[in-house]
C-alpha cells in the first residue's frame, strides 16, 4: 500500500508575505500606549522625588533658623528676678501682614550693680558703683579676693572681659568716652520707681586712685546719652544683659547681638511671624511690649514677664521655582513651634 506525503513549502527570504499594515498600526498604537504611560509614571515618580526633596530642603532651612530662635528664646529671662519690669521679650508686628521682629533680653550675670550717684540725662563718662564701706543707698561694700573691686563688679569684670570669647582681659585701661571695642559689654540701667530705662555701653571698671581705693566706677563707652535722669533716691540699678535681635530683611533671616550690625543666619525665608501667649490674655497677641510704629529699642513695657506661656514661631521658605516640578504650596513650605521662656521666678 502505498504511502502519500505532504510536501512541505518552505518559507523562503524572497517570500513577498510578512505583517499587514493593519497588524504594524495595531502594533505600533500598542507601543505608543505603553510608552506614554511609562514616560507619565515616570515623570510622576521624578516630580514627586524632586519636590519631596525641594520639601526637605526647605524645612532643613527652615529648621537651622527655627532652632537658632528657639535656643534664645529658651534662654530668655535667665537671672531675672520677679520685681523687675525689664523687657525681656519685645515681640514687633510688622505693619500690614509683614513679617515680624523679636528682641529677647537675658541677664548675663545673677548680681546687679548699684548706682551710687545721680545719673543725669545727657553725656556721663563714669557712673559710681561701690563705695566703701557702703553708705547711704549703697549696699555694705565687699571684696573677698582683694582685688579692690566689690564683689559683683569683679563678676561683672569677668563677664565683659569673656566677650571676645578670650579668657581673661586683654585690656588693662579705659577706653577714650567715644569708643568701645570686643571687651565692652551692653548694660541696661533701670529705675525701678519710675520704670524707666535704657541701654548703654559699659566698657571698663576700676577702683578710685588712691592706696586704700572707696569708690569703684564703671566706664561709658561709645559716647553714650543718657535719655533719662536716674537719681540715687530712687535705688536705681544696673544689669548685664545680652539682647539678641531677630528680623527679616530681603528674605534673610538676621540676627543682632547687642544692638550690633545685623548678620545673616538663613536665606530664603518668604515671611518671619511671632506671636506671644500670656496668662492674661485668652487671644495671641502679634505685639508685645513694643511700641507701635515706634523705634524697635522702645518698650512700653506693660506687660510682666511672668505672663508670657510660650511664643510662637512661623517661618516660611520662598517657593524655590515656578516650575511645576518644585511648586509647592504654602502649607509645604511653612514650620511652625511653640517655645516656652524660663520662668522668671527661677534665677538657678
Amino acid at each position: 500500500m502505498a504511502t502519500k506525503f505532504t510536501k512541505l513549502k518552505l518559507f523562503s527570504p524572497t517570500s513577498n508575505k510578512g505583517f499587514t499594515l493593519v497588524e504594524l498600526l495595531v502594533t505600533t498604537l500598542i507601543a505608543s500606549v505603553v510608552l506614554v504611560s511609562s514616560l507619565g509614571l515616570i515623570t510622576n515618580q521624578r516630580r514627586r522625588f524632586v519636590s519631596d526633596q525641594v520639601r526637605a530642603e526647605s524645612n532643613q532651612t527652615l529648621r537651622v533658623g527655627l532652632d537658632l530662635i528657639g535656643a534664645d528664646i529658651k534662654n530668655t529671662g535667665d537671672f531675672l528676678e520677679t520685681d523687675i519690669n525689664l523687657p525681656v521679650v519685645s515681640v514687633i508686628d510688622g505693619a500690614a501682614g509683614a513679617p515680624d521682629e523679636v528682641i529677647l533680653q537675658r541677664k548675663l550675670i545673677s548680681d546687679t550693680l548699684t548706682v551710687c550717684e545721680d545719673v543725669n540725662a545727657g553725656v556721663q563718662a563714669t557712673i559710681t558703683v561701690a563705695v566703701r564701706p557702703g553708705a547711704g543707698d549703697c549696699p555694705i561694700y565687699s571684696d573677698g579676693n582683694n582685688d579692690d573691686l566689690n564683689d559683683p563688679l569683679t563678676l561683672a569684670s569677668r563677664e565683659r572681659c569673656e566677650q571676645d570669647n578670650v579668657a581673661g582681659c586683654d585690656r588693662v585701661a579705659a577706653l577714650a568716652s567715644t569708643t568701645c571695642d570686643d571687651e565692652c559689654v551692653t548694660a541696661y540701667i533701670y529705675d525701678p520707681v519710675d520704670r524707666e530705662g535704657e541701654f548703654f555701653s559699659y566698657s571698663f571698671e576700676a577702683p578710685d586712685a588712691t592706696p586704700n581705693p572707696t569708690l569703684n566706677r564703671i566706664f561709658v563707652g561709645d559716647g553714650a546719652a543718657f535719655a533719662n535722669t536716674y537719681q540715687v533716691a530712687n535705688r536705681p540699678v544696673i544689669y548685664l544683659l545680652e539682647q539678641r535681635h531677630y528680623r527679616l530683611n530681603n528674605n534673610v533671616l538676621q540676627l543682632s547681638v547687642n544692638r550690633g550690625n545685623f548678620v545673616s543666619i538663613v536665606n530664603q525665608v518668604a515671611d518671619f511671624q511671632v506671636q506671644a501667649q500670656l496668662t492674661t490674655n485668652p487671644n495671641p497677641l502679634d505685639a508685645f511690649n513694643s511700641t507701635p510704629g515706634g523705634d524697635p529699642q522702645t518698650y512700653q513695657q506693660t506687660n510682666p514677664f511672668t505672663s508670657l506661656q510660650f511664643l510662637q514661631v512661623d517661618l516660611q521658605s520662598v517657593d524655590p521655582s515656578e516650575s511645576d516640578l518644585t511648586e509647592l504650596d504654602a502649607d509645604q513650605r511653612q514650620i511652625s513651634s511653640r517655645f516656652y521662656p524660663r520662668n522668671a521666678k527661677s534665677d538657678d
